[in-house]
C-alpha cells in the first residue's frame, strides 16, 4: 500500500539498495536483512512498481553496512530502501 501512494511504476532496470538500522545490542551483517528485502521486493512487484523482480527489472541488489540508530523503540530495526535507476557499470 505505501509502495503505491508514493512511488510511480518505474520501467526497469534498478538497483536496490538496503540498510539496515538497529537500535542496540550486537550489529547487523550487511545482508541480514536480504529475506525481508527480498519480501519488500515482491511486495513492490504486486504493487506493480515494476513489472516483475527478475534480473530485467531489478538489475542489481546491493547492501549497504548497517547502522546504529537509537530513535528506533528497542527491539525494533528497520530498513532504508533506495531505488536508482542509475546502475553500477560491470
Amino acid at each position: 500500500m505505501l509502495a503505491r501512494q508514493q512511488l510511480t511504476p518505474i520501467d526497469g532496470p534498478v538497483l536496490v539498495a538496503c540498510r539496515a538500522r538497529f537500535r542496540a545490542g550486537r550489529g547487523l551483517d550487511s545482508d541480514g536483512c536480504a529475506p525481508t528485502l527480498k519480501a519488500a521486493i515482491d511486495g513492490m512487484t504486486d504493487a506493480g512498481i515494476w513489472a516483475d523482480d527478475d534480473s530485467t527489472h531489478v538489475g542489481q541488489i546491493c547492501y549497504l553496512p548497517s547502522r546504529k540508530d537509537d530513535d528506533l523503540v528497542k527491539g525494533w530495526h528497520a530498513l532504508d530502501i533506495i531505488i536508482s535507476t542509475q546502475l553500477v557499470p560491470f
